[in-house]
């Protein structure tokens, strides 16, 4: 199984990010309140979903494509 990282970690750093006007979001199409940000890292794709209030990060969901665990995505 890949190392997992703790999506907390991620927060603030994305966070950070955002406020430096280095992270793209596009704003959802049915809930207006979640963004998503697309990037590959080491080549693996990987969705990050937010919510925001003004332009503080409440709410993050991380979901990376990987290898298969035990022959299950």
């Amino acid at each position: 199984m890949s190392n997992i990282v703790n999506p907390m970690d991620s927060l603030p750093s994305f966070q950070y990010e955002l406020e430096k006007g280095n992270i793209s979001l596009q704003k959802g199409e049915i809930d207006h309140n979640l963004y998503v940000h697309l990037d590959k890292p080491e080549g693996h794709t990987r969705f990050t979903y937010v919510r925001l209030d003004e332009n503080i990060v409440t709410a993050m969901a991380i979901i990376v494509l990987t290898e298969p665990y035990e022959g299950k995505p």
